[in-house]
């Protein structure tokens, strides 16, 4: 018999942080009703330990679904919906799942077969702590969602914001597009992740799109 390992703290007892604004964006979403939720979604996803794909989207119904399959123990891979049915094709046999396996993330591989990253629920969890730690973030943190959710970096600023309490501000808009910054003053962000490009590039715009 298996022996299951503990989950990523993050995904269980989110009314911890109470009323506090978890989603915002198209709305609010405070993290007891997100506990509610996700709660809710475990009951309908409760069964035998399988592998959940799941198409990555910055949106309250994605986050949801990844919760609640974490919660349950369920193993989630995390797609773009062009490459869905080839993890499931590869993943959908849940009888040889290690039992510390969490989630199966996609890379950039030097061929045209999918590959993934296989962590665990403690990987998942060291790695928000981590983050949290470096960057010194608190409950009053609000982030924008600008980078894939199926991405290593999008996921980690799901997670990390989720560990501290903080608020996601959920867009699927560009850096260079102007209501995304307009969204960022109305919501007072003050996490805006990218890579070194993305900097790049504003800085190249002058800087116009922060004003």
């Amino acid at each position: 018999m298996q022996v299951m390992a503990a989950r990523a703290g993050f995904a269980l007892d989110l009314a911890v942080h109470a009323d506090r604004p978890a989603l915002a964006g198209d709305g609010v979403v405070t993290y007891r009703e997100l506990e509610e939720r996700v709660a809710e979604r475990a009951v309908v996803l409760a069964g035998p330990r399988r592998v959940h794909v799941l198409v990555a989207q910055n949106t309250a119904d994605f986050i949801v679904e990844y919760l609640a399959c974490l919660r349950l123990g369920h193993v989630v891979a995390l797609v773009s919906a062009c490459c869905a049915d080839q993890i499931r094709a590869l993943y959908g046999d849940a009888d040889d799942l290690h039992p510390d396996l969490a989630l199966l993330l996609p890379t950039s591989g030097s061929t045209g077969n999918p590959k993934v990253v296989r962590l665990s629920h403690r990987n998942l969890e060291s790695n928000a702590d981590a983050i949290v730690s470096t960057l010194a973030l608190s409950e009053q943190d609000r982030a924008l969602t600008t980078l894939p959710a199926a991405y290593s970096y999008g996921l980690s600023v799901i997670n990390s914001m989720l560990t501290v309490g903080g608020t996601l501000v959920l867009t699927s808009d560009s850096v260079t597009e102007p209501a995304l910054w307009d969204l960022a003053r109305i919501q007072r962000v003050t996490v805006v992740p990218g890579v070194p490009y993305t900097f790049e590039m504003l800085e190249r715009l002058g800087g116009d799109m922060l004003a």
